[in-house]
């Protein structure tokens, strides 16, 4: 019946182990949890256009704990899946590469996603799924132009991500059967499935995993190099 929060259960198990295993990524997990940890708010835009899943409790009929805890979660593994999978670790730069605004162009750009999904929610009949994949596809280019030297660890990062994703929904599906069937609104997408899931949910974690996986390096001004154990 909480398949919703069991799939938030198991990724947050599988960010627990990194938090542990990485303690060199420790910051850089939590900073990105908590970046993306209010996106959870934005469930309500979703809902039941695309998805409707069962929560335990919603706040004042929109808000869920279990869309919290999927952003959280979700931005810390993120963030750090392609430095665990390719051994890497952090080194700031000896001198600053980006714009001095660079971190509030990105946080005003992420206020500016929210508020455009809800322009297209309530005022448009475009759906609000990929609506926001063409915000996502418009806008990251102009950042990664600031961090060339990040578009190959961005890119690499959101395939793993999306593999990493697909396959935590593929075994929730596994073990409640219907979760996808019975929760998602396939008159909202565009009717191809992969394995069962709907193409969109391979778009999103693509997307998301190209934008949060070095979201970190960009706001802080940090090089991602290879880690050699002695």
């Amino acid at each position: 019946m909480y398949s919703y929060l069991i799939w938030c259960v198991l990724l947050g198990t599988i960010w627990l182990a990194l938090y542990i295993i990485r303690k060199d990524l420790r910051y850089e997990i939590m900073f990105a949890s908590l970046l993306f940890l209010p996106f959870g708010l934005t469930q309500p835009l979703f809902v039941p256009d695309y998805w409707n899943p069962t929560v335990i409790y919603k706040l004042w009929g929109l808000f869920d704990i279990e869309s919290l805890l999927f952003g959280f979660f979700l931005g810390g593994i993120a963030a750090s899946l392609y430095e665990e999978i390719f051994n890497y670790h952090l080194r700031k730069f000896g001198k600053t590469l980006t714009n001095k605004n660079y971190a509030r162009i990105i946080y005003g750009s992420m206020i500016a996603f929210a508020l455009f999904l809800i322009f297209i929610k309530f005022y448009t009949e475009l759906s609000v799924i990929w609506s926001s994949f063409i915000f996502i596809l418009v806008v990251s280019p102009y950042f990664l132009m600031f961090r060339k030297d990040l578009i190959k660890e961005s890119l690499i990062g959101g395939f793993i991500f999306m593999l990493f994703y697909i396959l935590t929904l593929l075994i929730t599906n596994y073990f409640f059967s219907n979760f996808v069937s019975n929760e998602w609104n396939f008159n909202g997408t565009l009717g191809i499935n992969l394995l069962g899931l709907p193409l969109e949910e391979y778009i999103y974690s693509l997307f998301f995993g190209i934008v949060a996986s070095v979201i970190y390096e960009e706001i802080k001004n940090i090089k991602i190099v290879r880690y050699n154990k002695r």
